[in-house]
């Protein structure tokens, strides 16, 4: 069985070293490259790549537990709204794990809906909480930026983590 899972059709899923390096890589992103690689106002979230990923590979409480510790480095690399990250990937994590959980999600592209659908999550809770009234700013953030956005992190989500699972 630990062999055939490998095979599955659609997202092959990584061994654990490499896996382990596609979530250094991500944390390294997050760290370095979100702002440089911002595009007219969308960054990629490498957070919640990371984040989908292994909801997907450990399930809810999996999920739940490293969207928690991502939450907690993005809110100390922001430091504003403190803790409001941890909250809302914590959530994600355990609801894409639960997903997982509820649906066969090994077939090409369910990764990719699964960011985007993270990210544009991440985008309302964060961006409705830290709007703190000004609605005005709220939609133009999240309708220009935000769906953009989350297009960009999943497609440059699934293009890195093809380029470990080729490797």
């Amino acid at each position: 069985m630990r062999g055939e899972e490998f095979n599955e059709p659609g997202v092959q899923r990584l061994p654990t070293r490499r896996f382990a390096a596609f979530l250094g890589a991500c944390l390294v992103g997050l760290l370095l490259l979100e702002d440089p690689l911002t595009v007219a106002g969308a960054a990629p979230d490498f957070a919640v790549i990371a984040l989908v990923y292994g909801a997907v590979r450990w399930g809810a409480l999996g999920g739940a537990v490293l969207g928690f510790v991502l939450g907690l480095f993005r809110d100390t690399l922001l430091l504003v709204d403190f803790g409001l990250h941890a909250l809302v990937l914590t959530l994600l994590g355990y609801g894409v794990g639960k997903l997982r959980e509820a649906l066969y999600l090994h077939r090409p592209a369910i990764d990719l809906t699964l960011m985007a659908g993270a990210k544009l999550a991440v985008d309302i809770l964060v961006l409705g909480v830290a709007a703190s009234g000004a609605w005005v700013a709220f939609e133009q953030r999240f309708f220009w930026e935000s769906p953009l956005a989350a297009i960009y992190t999943a497609v440059l989500g699934g293009v890195v983590y093809r380029l470990f699972a080729s490797a």
